[in-house]
């Protein structure tokens, strides 16, 4: 179903606000914004509004997903315009409302082509070049521990610069073979869900299942969910989103503080935290609700319905 209503009521929804879990609210969506959040029997029913009853489904804003290669047999490093709009098209129906085409290491030239932002990762920079990079702006760290040097109790590298900074923010693959969920639990308990974001790191063939894939020239084999390069190896994820929320709530973790991981931060470390990443009164309405097993069963984007099961 797609809807362009102007007006649209989302009645008896478990509502994740920033500070609180809603039972059984509404929102209001007018002119792709939120309008009002509230109770049911104090919002809008007038005739003009288009309701949709999500009948106890689990409202979070909508997932951003600041690292990902790819999906759908897509990469962004190969992909055209119309075959990112293919990516997005998949990625709706797993919640995401906002992503970033993420790059691979590559020539000067291939890099020509693509915007620049960036983050450390891939390192084995040592506290005193990190204190530079600091210096120098950088401000968050990506697929954290993966692809970094290792904690050692002589040679303290990334992650130990990482986990003392408290200005210094870090992403995490929450699929459960990047990190083993005990890490998860871990940085959660040092870092914070305020300073953790949620990715997916997802390639090319996230949502095609198992098999092998010609990706960045080399073959990547999926078995069971896990990607591995010819040198067996960890090739990125083919999870998506609503994995990593899933994961992070399967290990206790409150859905307040996932929609905070999984919205708020990357909403903020992207620059627009006051137009999107969380269910408040003004903020764009993007928006996915989930049933109780975590699977997605509505999308809303900028206050059009996207995808609905």
């Amino acid at each position: 179903m797609n809807s362009n209503s102007d007006r649209i009521s989302l009645r008896n929804a478990r509502i994740v606000s920033p500070e609180k879990l809603i039972e059984r609210g509404a929102v209001l969506i007018h002119a792709g914004h939120i309008a009002e959040v509230s109770a049911p029997e104090s919002s809008d029913r007038s005739s003009d509004v288009l309701e949709l009853d999500l009948d106890g489904l689990t409202l979070f804003p909508g997932f951003i997903d600041v690292h990902i290669h790819g999906a759908a047999g897509i990469d962004t490093m190969e992909a055209s315009a119309s075959q990112l709009a293919e990516i997005s098209q998949f990625l709706v129906t797993k919640g995401v409302t906002g992503w970033l085409p993420t790059l691979v290491p590559a020539s000067q030239e291939r890099y020509s082509q693509c915007i620049s932002a960036v983050s450390l990762g891939h390192t084995r920079a040592t506290p005193q070049v990190l204190e530079s990079a600091f210096a120098a702006g950088a401000r968050h760290m990506t697929h954290f521990m993966n692809a970094m040097a290792p904690l050692h109790h002589r040679t303290p590298g990334p992650v130990a610069w990482g986990l003392m900074r408290d200005d210094v923010s870090c992403d995490v693959v929450a699929d459960g073979v990047h990190l083993a969920p005990l890490m998860l639990q871990l940085l959660l308990k040092v870092k914070g869900p305020q300073r953790l974001s949620l990715i997916s790191d997802a390639i090319a063939a996230a949502g095609m299942g198992d098999g092998e894939y010609q990706i960045w020239g080399e073959t990547i084999v999926v078995r069971n969910g896990r990607t591995s390069n010819a040198a067996g190896t960890i090739a990125g994820s083919v999870i998506t989103m609503v994995d990593a929320v899933r994961m992070m709530l399967s290990l206790g973790v409150s859905e307040v503080d996932c929609a905070t991981m999984a919205s708020t931060n990357p909403a903020r470390l992207l620059g627009v935290g006051g137009d999107c990443g969380s269910i408040e009164e003004g903020k764009r309405a993007d928006l996915v609700a989930v049933d109780a097993d975590g699977n997605v069963r509505l999308t809303i984007v900028g206050g059009n319905v996207a995808f609905q099961e």
